[in-house]
């Protein structure tokens, strides 16, 4: 299979011109390290930032809030069902019911990345475990009353730990949605009740760095899933 190099990466598909032209000015390292390249509502990428994104780099986070920044964008001018892509931010936060509600409540993070409850159906929750160094999602499927834990290094996961911090992420949830659960739901009170599930069909990734680009292909592949 024939090889094309672009920038720092090896592809297996031409690229266009334009294309090639634009990812030579971003990994260009004789410009600003912190000029500012993307610009979403919320978020911003330096060319210093987008630099992780070279192979074999960790990921930066705030690349990843402003993939869910963009996703957003892009799904609310949809008139269909859609998805919610929250900030690593959030599930940071979530360790502290209390501290979570508090930061969401201050950052509007309910009005910016949770459109209306009823209309949802899938949202994906970037956390980074400390432990490992390591990004993997919650996914919710509202409709199904279901939470999917999407792992790339899912035999190294620690159980307790990611039950625990899914818990008080759900707890909150529970708190900021409280007028919509009582008002939509019947069969189940809160997001605490909805099942957990560990799915075996997640893709893994291959090597030590790439849980973030992992997170990215998961949340784009699949967003029109309806399953």
């Amino acid at each position: 299979m024939s090889k094309y190099l672009v920038g720092p990466f090896t592809v297996s598909k031409p690229t266009s011109p334009e294309d090639l032209k634009l990812i030579q000015y971003v990994f260009d390292s004789s410009l600003g390290e912190s000029e500012t390249i993307v610009q979403c509502k919320n978020y911003h990428l330096s060319r210093r930032e987008l630099y992780s994104l070279r192979p074999e780099t960790w990921l930066d986070d705030n690349v990843l809030s402003t993939i869910s920044d963009a996703m957003t964008l892009v799904r609310r001018k949809m008139e269909d069902s859609v998805n919610w892509y929250l900030p690593i931010v959030f599930a940071a936060t979530a360790d502290d019911p209390s501290k979570c509600i508090s930061f969401a409540k201050k950052d509007r993070i309910k009005e910016i990345y949770m459109s209306d409850l009823l209309c949802c159906e899938k949202a994906f929750v970037p956390v980074f475990d400390n432990e490992r160094r390591h990004f993997f999602l919650f996914v919710l499927q509202l409709k199904k009353q279901v939470v999917e834990i999407w792992d790339s290094l899912a035999a190294s996961c620690q159980s307790d730990w990611v039950d625990g911090r899914l818990h008080n992420l759900l707890v909150s949830l529970d708190t900021l949605f409280q007028d919509d659960i009582d008002q939509y739901y019947q069969k189940v009170s809160s997001f605490t009740d909805f099942r957990v599930e560990r799915p075996s069909n997640v893709p893994q990734q291959q090597n030590g760095h790439d849980c973030g680009v992992c997170y990215q292909v998961y949340a784009s592949t699949r967003r029109s899933d309806k399953s």
